[in-house]
């Protein structure tokens, strides 16, 4: 049998796994430098860009009208769930009148691929009017007074259309107008209006996956309009209010970011039994989350921070309950005053809710009554460090009564800067945490350890993947002796 010279080739194997290795390395640094010195693309290397036909506005009542209309405009289909009509590509000029209104149908249809524009003297991009089983999609909005307009219309969608308006005041990317029910708005761009998405009287809607940035007022404003779902939107930036309810009940807002807005990323004014979730409300705004004469809502697993004063303002509430958690609970940290601060409110529920690194008091009330404050993370507010000061207390409870700091079962929130002493081992501080206010109130079972545990940061999976890619292309060895099997290039042989 002839004899292997392992050791010439181990050395073969090695040089050939550099080698690869610094080939990989080399296309990598060549595609970014080509990246780099690319000329920009020019408009002639751009993506076929749509083209419009010019259209004169369209005006369609009742079913026959549909029919006969699209024989004469020899559209395609014949207004079923498996062939409906389509309208598409027109260029359409509503300064003189509505776009395209159509009314009083029950058929199957499709708007797509239009430019619908300058309807600014009250005249509306697309009017659904009576209408079920229509679908608006594709669509460029502009200048109108409402892009899209639904009266009495229900199981309609419009979905990944572009609404601007050009800062003018009265105009509104969408309008859900007097009962137009169970419609779904998903993935649409709304901004420059003074409106993105309004909704009126309306219910049983979806409303989610839109950009609602950067309009005059709000991203999305339901008035009057319960049971509906706005899911995973973006309203920020806008000049008053991210989302805002009002006389709104039982409808559900989650994943959705509002920050950035001038006052509120969510406000809920006198609308009751709506449930917030995992909605990020942070950044410069004066309050991340306002419930003002709200009741029975529950506001969970929210992150409010860096808001000018409150990450969640409660004002002139019963019943409502903040809750949340361990790991999924509101996060009220670094704003200008206060993480939580709730006024004139009653049988409210405050827990598990992360209050760190805030200007002034981590929960804050006033004029407040039986309400609960519990098993939540105190952390360097007002000042405070690790070690107790009494000018720095983090809590504060004034002009009210029957507060409670901790449940009625022994446990209480945890203070940073009183965490001991512990002489039973019972995780409770054996003294109580006194409050700050003229209530006297204190939390007589401080825990000594936090609730709260910071998730891992987003530079964690930047970090692991070019971990990851030194080790794909370093060179690496198999350990003698230690039975650990490192990855290695595969020999070319």
């Amino acid at each position: 049998m002839p004899i292997i010279d392992r050791s010439l080739k181990g050395q073969r194997s090695r040089y050939k796994g550099r080698l690869l290795a610094t080939l990989m390395a080399f296309v990598i640094v060549v595609s970014l430098i080509a990246t780099v010195l690319a000329p920009a693309p020019t408009e002639n290397d751009s993506p076929a860009r749509i083209t419009y036909e010019p259209h004169d506005p369209i005006y369609i009542d009742g079913n026959a009208n549909f029919s006969d209309t699209a024989t004469w405009q020899n559209w395609s289909g014949n207004g079923t769930l498996g062939n409906p009509y389509l309208i598409q590509g027109y260029d359409i000029n509503a300064s003189s009148t509505i776009g395209i209104y159509i009314g009083n149908t029950n058929v199957y249809f499709i708007i797509t691929n239009c430019s619908i524009h300058d309807g600014e003297s009250f005249n509306f991009g697309i009017f659904l009017d009576w209408c079920t089983n229509g679908t608006v999609t594709g669509n460029i909005f502009s200048n109108n007074y409402d892009g899209v307009r639904l009266e009495f219309s229900c199981g309609n969608t419009i979905s990944n259309n572009i609404f601007i308006n050009d800062d003018q005041l009265d105009k509104v990317g969408v309008e859900i107008f007097w009962r137009s029910d169970n419609n779904i708005f998903n993935n649409n761009t709304c901004s420059d209006c003074d409106i993105g998405i309004w909704s009126w009287s309306s219910s049983n809607g979806t409303i989610s996956n839109n950009n609602c940035s950067s309009n005059v007022l709000y991203g999305i404003y339901l008035e009057e309009s319960s049971n509906n779902s706005l899911n995973n939107n973006t309203c920020s930036s806008n000049g008053e209010e991210g989302i805002f309810l009002e006389l709104s009940n039982s409808n559900t807002l989650s994943n959705n970011t509002c920050s950035n807005n001038t006052y509120d990323g969510i406000w809920l004014l006198y609308s009751n039994s709506t449930a917030l979730r995992n909605n990020n409300c942070s950044n410069k705004q004066y309050y991340g989350i306002c419930i003002d004469h709200s009741i029975n809502n529950t506001i969970s697993k929210n992150t409010c921070n860096s808001n000018v004063y409150s990450g969640i303002h409660i004002s002139r509430c019963l019943a409502s309950m903040i809750t949340g958690n361990t790991l999924a609970n509101n996060n009220c940290s670094s704003n200008g005053l206060y993480g939580i601060y709730s006024w004139s409110s009653s049988n409210g529920t405050i827990s598990n809710n992360n209050c760190s690194s805030n200007s002034e008091e981590g929960i804050y009330l006033e004029l407040t009554i039986d309400n609960i404050i519990w098993n939540n993370t105190f952390y360097h507010n007002n000042g405070a460090g690790d070690s107790y000061n009494a000018t720095n207390i983090q809590g504060y409870d004034a002009g009210g009564k029957n507060n409670r700091w901790n449940s009625s079962d022994g446990y209480g929130n945890w203070w940073s800067d009183w965490r001991s002493p512990d002489m039973d081992m019972n995780g409770i501080v054996d003294m109580p945490y006194n409050i700050s206010g003229d209530v006297g109130a204190n939390d007589s079972y401080p825990r000594t350890n936090p609730l709260w545990i910071p998730e891992f940061s987003g530079v964690i999976i930047p970090i692991a993947g070019l971990m990851l890619i030194a080790l794909v292309l370093g060179r690496t060895r198999k350990k003698k002796g230690k039975g650990f099997c490192a990855f290695v290039p595969i020999p070319l042989d």
